[in-house]
């Protein structure tokens, strides 16, 4: 992560059967990943955050493997794809500060699931009951834009862990 690495990835990293661990976060990458997925089924790992991506993959829920994926600080839009719920592995799922809108979809089959971060977007609607039901399983952290003050998700506290901008080390239900 961090290299300087700037464009788009070469399409010849579909070749990579065998990699099982892929963190290119805090660059300036953009482009189309759609490619270069077919080929990584063994991918455990998969950071991306902090680049200037733009469309999530149709073929990203192939990677059935992936336990821990972070797109957070990327330019996504749209819906986040209902898809990623069947995605069973994860156990870290980080789609925060980016422009996804609409309402968040039902990720209830994500059981393992141990943080799920949804801050710094343009969703709306209400959480929904099958994620909150994770809370009371392996789900610790969960974050979203849900503050009275400019509610945007409407949230319970027993259900999200920390509401917009937060401080992890003070009262996650305080603005700073």
């Amino acid at each position: 992560s961090g290299t300087g690495l700037t464009g788009e990835l070469p399409k010849e990293m579909e070749f990579l059967t065998d990699i099982d661990y892929i963190d290119f976060s805090v660059n300036k990458l953009s482009g189309n990943l759609t490619n270069l997925f077919d080929g990584w089924r063994y991918l455990d790992t998969l950071k991306i955050a902090s680049n200037s991506f733009q469309y999530i993959p149709e073929n990203l829920y192939t990677l059935t493997e992936l336990t821990e994926l972070d797109i957070s600080l990327n330019d996504f839009v749209g819906p986040i794809p209902s898809n990623l719920g069947s995605m069973t592995n994860l156990v870290h799922l980080d789609l925060s500060q980016n422009a996804f809108n609409g309402i968040i979809p039902d990720f209830r089959n994500l059981t393992y699931l141990n943080s799920l971060y949804l801050h710094h977007n343009e969703l709306t609607g209400s959480m929904p009951p099958g994620i909150c039901t994770l809370r009371f399983f392996e789900l610790l952290s969960l974050t979203s834009d849900c503050n009275p003050s400019s509610l945007e998700v409407e949230c319970e506290p027993t259900c999200c862990t920390a509401c917009g901008d937060y401080d992890t080390d003070k009262n996650p239900f305080q603005r700073n």
